[in-house]
């Protein structure tokens, strides 16, 4: 009986039985914190070009201070052939399971066909291990 035991828990743990493994074998944390303290987000959802009406949205970034300011950057193109008016947006930020985290309210200017602008947004919580993004129309 004592040698059952004790082969049953060696097999435990060769095999990891039990242990609860994480999506895609990426880790839950989805930040490194430099010397400064900043939390800066490493997701590579956040590196993928998303599109939202006529905006292509690249390179975005988002980190927090450690004081708990979030900053969101990114650039936002005009991908039509006319200008477009400014409008208000909410950034979506999601978990890994696509369950909405917060938003971060942001107006993008008028863009001329083809023109980028460098888009900045910030909100005074810690946001920074938010796993992907999107955009959509601004509502309160």
């Amino acid at each position: 009986m004592k040698k059952v035991l004790v082969l049953m828990c060696l097999l435990t743990l060769l095999t990891g039985c039990g242990k609860e493994l994480k999506p895609n074998n990426q880790p839950e944390n989805n930040t490194i914190t430099n010397e400064e303290g900043t939390k800066i987000n490493n997701s590579a959802e956040f590196n993928k070009t998303k599109t939202y009406k006529t905006y292509e949205i690249s390179d975005a970034k988002i980190q927090t201070t450690k004081e708990g300011r979030t900053t969101f950057t990114a650039n936002v193109k005009n991908t039509s052939s006319q200008e477009v008016e400014g409008a208000l947006v909410n950034i979506i930020l999601v978990d890994r399971s696509g369950n909405k985290v917060s938003n971060i309210a942001t107006y993008i200017r008028s863009l001329q066909a083809g023109e980028v602008m460098a888009l900045n947004a910030g909100i005074d919580q810690d946001l920074s291990n938010a796993y992907n993004f999107y955009f959509e129309e601004y509502n309160k």
